[in-house]
């Protein structure tokens, strides 16, 4: 109940995407989901799930080639 009180109180504030990122999948929450009017402009409906690796962005390039010792801890999926 906390979670939908969030998403309504602080929509466009970017806190509901933390708040999936953080305690998603345990909240019970099935991801982001398309609006429905959305699948007719570009054709696809598919949503992204509270567990999904693209939650988390990739380590980029030039920082892996300029620090070795990270050169091999890309975030998974990447």
């Amino acid at each position: 109940a906390i979670l939908d009180e969030r998403r309504v109180e602080f929509a466009y504030e970017g806190h509901r995407y933390l708040d999936m990122k953080r305690i998603g999948v345990k909240a019970g929450s099935p991801g982001f989901q398309r609006y429905a009017k959305d699948c007719i402009v570009n054709g696809t409906c598919a949503g992204l799930a509270a567990d999904s690796y693209k939650l988390t962005l990739p380590i980029p390039n030039n920082e892996l080639n300029a620090n070795p010792i990270i050169r091999g801890q890309q975030n998974p999926g990447y």
